[in-house]
C-alpha cells in the first residue's frame, strides 16, 4: 500500500498508522497499528520563500535622523507561513526620495545573511527628507525578477542633524564693510555636517567685532526663511550691528567655541557722512 499527505505547517508530527481491516479476516474490533508506529515526522518549510509572507520589523522602519546607521529585521517565510530556517536568499535594499528629484541617486543599503532564515539589512541616509525603502527579493528561477517583501516600500523620514559650525556659513554685504552709523547686517545659513538645512540649532550663535571698538551683534531667526516649510530651503539666521568707529575690523561669528566657515571674516568700517 501506498500513503501519501500534505502538511503546510512545519514542525514534529506524531504519525499513527494502524489496521482496520484485513482481507480474508474482515474488519478488527479496534485499530491496529503497524509495527513501530506512531512515527516521528518532521516537517520543514518550503524551499523558496515567499515575499508576501515575509515579516520585517526594527528601530530601521522608523523616522529618524541623518548620518545614522539604521537597521531592519528580515524574517524569510515559505508560502505556507512557516518561518525558514535556512538562509540563502538573495536581497535587493534600495532607498529614494520621495518625490525623487532629478538630481538625486538612490541609495543602496546593506545586509547580512544570519544562515538561519534571517537577515539584518543596514543603510545610512545622509540626506534630510521622505523616502521610500523597498526591501525585495531577488527570484532564483525563471523569471528572476525583484519582489517586494510584505509592506514594502516603507515610507520613511529623516530630519538634518545637528548644526555644524563647519559647514554653516555666512553671507550678505555686512560681513566685509560697513558705514559708521549706520546699521549693517548680514545671514548666518546653519547646515549640518552632511549640508542638510537646519533650524533646530539657532541658540548657541555669538557675533563679535574686534578692532578700533569693540561690539557685538544681534541674532534674529529669517522670518522669511522659517515660514517656508521645504527641507532644502536653508534656514537663517539674521546678524545686525551698528559701528560708530571707522576702521578695519575682526569679526568672529561662532557657535559655541567654534567658528562658522570663513570666520573670522575681514570688515571695514568708513566713516559716515559729516554732519
Amino acid at each position: 500500500h501506498f500513503v501519501s499527505y500534505t502538511v503546510t505547517r512545519a514542525g514534529l508530527f506524531r504519525l499513527d498508522v494502524g489496521v482496520r481491516f484485513i482481507v480474508g479476516v474482515g474488519p478488527l474490533a479496534t485499530r491496529q497499528p503497524l509495527l513501530g508506529s506512531p512515527y516521528a515526522a518532521v516537517c520543514y518549510p518550503a524551499a523558496v520563500t515567499w515575499p508576501p509572507n515575509c515579516d520585517t520589523y526594527g528601530e530601521g522602519l522608523n523616522n529618524g535622523s541623518v548620518g545614522v546607521e539604521r537597521s531592519v529585521t528580515v524574517e524569510a517565510r515559505d508560502v505556507w507561513g512557516n518561518r525558514k530556517t535556512v538562509g540563502g536568499d538573495s536581497l535587493r535594499v534600495v532607498l529614494s526620495l520621495s518625490p525623487k528629484p532629478m538630481d538625486s541617486a538612490y541609495l543602496f543599503g546593506d545586509y547580512t545573511d544570519a544562515t538561519d532564515g534571517s537577515y539584518l539589512v543596514r543603510f545610512t541616509v545622509t540626506r534630510a527628507g521622505t523616502y521610500l525603502l523597498d526591501i525585495a527579493l531577488r527570484q532564483q528561477s525563471p523569471p528572476y525578477g525583484l519582489v517586494s517583501l510584505r509592506g514594502s516600500p516603507f515610507t520613511l523620514s529623516f530630519a538634518a542633524g545637528p548644526v555644524d559650525p563647519h559647514a554653516t556659513g555666512a553671507i550678505g554685504p555686512g560681513l566685509t564693510l560697513s558705514t559708521a552709523g549706520v546699521f549693517a547686517s548680514f545671514a548666518i545659513v546653519m547646515r549640518d555636517r552632511y549640508g542638510n538645512p537646519q533650524s533646530e540649532g539657532s541658540s548657541g550663535f555669538t557675533v563679535l567685532l574686534k578692532g578700533p571698538a569693540i561690539l557685538s551683534g544681534s541674532l534674529s531667526l529669517d522670518p522669511a526663511s522659517a515660514a517656508d516649510a521645504s527641507p532644502w530651503t536653508p534656514k537663517r539666521l539674521l546678524s545686525g550691528y551698528t559701528p560708530t568707529v571707522a576702521g578695519q575690523y575682526a569679526m568672529l561669528v561662532s557657535l559655541g567655541r567654534l567658528a562658522v566657515a570663513g570666520s573670522p571674516f575681514s570688515m571695514m568700517t568708513v566713516p559716515g557722512t559729516v554732519r
